[in-house]
Order: C-alpha cells, then structure tokens, then sequence
C-alpha cells in the first residue's frame, strides 16, 4: 500500500497559551482569569439587548482590530493580580504554534481521525486482511480503538439493499415479459440470459481485477434490462410466424436467422460506445464508473451470442415441458372421475 495519508494532516497552524502554575501561582492569577482575557480580547463579550424604537438590537462588547494584530500585542494584554498590579500575559504563560486539527471529526460522539491509503493492484477485499492483521498487532494507548468506520457498515447495507433491489428487478422484468407474450412458459425462456449475462460480468470483473463496487452494481441490475430486449426481439419475431400458421421447429429457424444480424449490430454498437469508458476512465463526484460499463459490455458479449443459440431451444423444451405436464395432469383428473364413477 501507498500513500498512507491522515486527516490529521490537514492541519492548520494554532497558537497555545500554556499558563506556567508556579508563575501563576506566585502572581496569584488563575486559568480561568487567563481565558476570560483572551477571550474577551478576541471573541469579546455578548451584552444586553439594546431597546431601541426600531426594536432590540444585538450589543457585543469587542477590542478594535489594531489592538490584537500581532503576538506581542497578545504577549502585553494585562493581567491583574491579586494585589492590583499590571503583569504581562507573557510573564505567567509560554506561547507555541503547533499543528491544530482542520476540524474536529467525531463517529458516535467519539473523536476520530482517518487513515487513508491507496492500493496498487488487486481489489480492496484483498487488502482488508493484511490491514486487520498488522493493526491488531499494535498497542494503542487506553481508551484509543480502531475500526473501518461507517463506510464498512454501509457497503454491508448496500449489499443488502443490492439484492433486494435485483430480486425486485428480476420480478417486475419477468412480469413485463410474461404480460407482453401472454405466456409465463415464454417469459421464462427469456429468463436463460440472465445467467449468462451474470456469468459474463464476473468473468470480466475477474480478469480485469476489477473490484465489484457500487457503479458495478448499478450496472449489472441496468444489464439485466438490456440483455432481455434481444430475446424479446428473436421470439416475438418467431411468434408473428407461428400466428401466420408456420410450424414451430420452421418459424424458430427462419425467426432466427433473420433476426441474427440485427441483435448483433445492437450489441456491437453498444459495446463500442462503452469502450471510451473503460479507457478514459472519467470519474464524476470522485466515482469512477469504468466498471459499470465492464459489466455491462461482459454481460451483453456473452449473453447475446449464447441466447441468440439457447433461446430458441430454451423456449421449445419448456413449452413441451409446460405441455407435457398439462397433459399429465389432465390424464389424472380423468383418472380420478373415472375411479369416483366406478365406486358409484
């Protein structure tokens, strides 16, 4: 890993005044006289509210400008002893600049700084280990912890959310489907892509060493629209000729051959416009959405070469199936009244 940067790194410069307890105490001026001081002569002091015949108006009681422009101006502010007399504030407090946090970054009302790191090759997932092993070999001091923070808990949810999201995206797309043809057996014929296309993304993530991130999810569940339009192209195409009186094993045949060429310029012109994605790379909002169009261009490579061969097969075995077992269970509806009119 590299480039192992924290947030603590942003810091800006501050100026502490640290009060010294013996000088404090000799001179008898306390701490809380101290901030009162300071910040009086930075912040000032909230007064009452002014009536006034246009109504009330805000009193705030501050120093001018000129008077704390530098660190010796603030070194001289006067303190006042027990005794009445003037002491510089330098006298009984030591001044340093040090790095001050940009921000003060709290998770749970714990105050948190954030480890952050790049990763040459691989994917996230393979690094997470290495990163448990080597920080649960350190001591931190009492009451420090570490953890992966809130972004862990939210890849979690958005797993979550993810397959729920595809379940409801396979539902509504297999309800569309069954409505259009007006035959669930068909619908599920078009459902065979699906695999392929899901095969066909990982695949392409896995060789590419790409991770499987958010933008990917979003892909895969737009990939799941696109890989069913082609299927819906063929056997619509194939049922207009089977209407016409054509035999099924011919319709499916010509419907095929005729709708090929068409299904592959649609994929092919779609892969090619995704290609600039994959090379340029482009990020928007500091996301880059190079792996969505890889799997989305995997998924359509695979799914439309092998569904353009197994849908029509798909689609005959299952409307013998479907027809088969209609037949099946009517024989044993006859059985039955035939047994219950014999037992008459």
């Amino acid at each position: 890993m590299k480039d192992v940067q924290t947030r603590h790194a942003e810091a800006q410069q501050e100026l502490h005044i640290e009060p010294d307890r013996e000088l404090a105490a000799r001179f008898d001026v306390t701490p809380d006289q101290i901030s009162q001081v300071v910040g009086l002569t930075y912040r000032g002091r909230r007064l009452q509210r002014y009536r006034t015949a246009d109504g009330e108006r805000e009193m705030r009681l501050t120093l001018d400008e000129q008077e704390t422009e530098s660190i010796d101006q603030l070194q001289n502010l006067v303190m006042r002893t027990s005794d009445g007399e003037k002491i510089p504030l330098a006298a009984v407090a030591a001044f340093n600049q040090r790095d001050g946090r940009e921000r003060i970054q709290r998770d749970n009302r714990l105050t948190s700084i954030w480890v952050n790191a790049r990763y040459g090759k691989g994917t996230s997932d393979d690094y997470i280990p290495q990163v448990k092993q080597v920080l649960a070999g350190m001591e931190f001091p009492f009451g420090y912890s570490w953890t992966f923070g809130k972004w862990e808990q939210e890849r979690k949810e958005q797993s979550k959310e993810f397959l729920v999201n595809l379940g409801l995206a396979l539902l509504l797309v297999f309800a569309v489907m069954a409505g259009l043809f007006e035959s669930v057996r068909q619908a599920l014929a078009l459902m065979v892509s699906l695999p392929f296309a899901v095969a066909g993304a990982v695949w392409t993530l896995y060789l590419t060493g790409t991770s499987f991130d958010q933008p990917a999810a979003i892909g895969l569940l737009l990939l799941i629209g696109i890989v069913v339009n082609n299927g819906i192209v063929m056997l619509e195409h194939i049922n207009q000729y089977r209407r016409q009186g054509m035999p099924r094993a011919e319709a499916m045949l010509t419907g095929g051959r005729e709708r090929l060429r068409p299904i592959i310029m649609t994929a092919v012109t779609t892969l090619l416009g995704l290609v600039p994605i994959v090379v340029q790379k482009p990020s928007l909002g500091g996301v880059y959405y190079y792996s969505m169009a890889l799997v989305i261009m995997g998924g359509l490579f695979v799914s439309t070469f092998l569904t353009a061969v197994l849908l029509p097969t798909t689609a005959s075995l299952l409307e013998d199936i479907f027809d088969g077992l209609g037949r099946f269970l009517v024989k044993i509806m006859r059985l039955g009244r035939a047994q219950k009119q014999e037992t008459v």
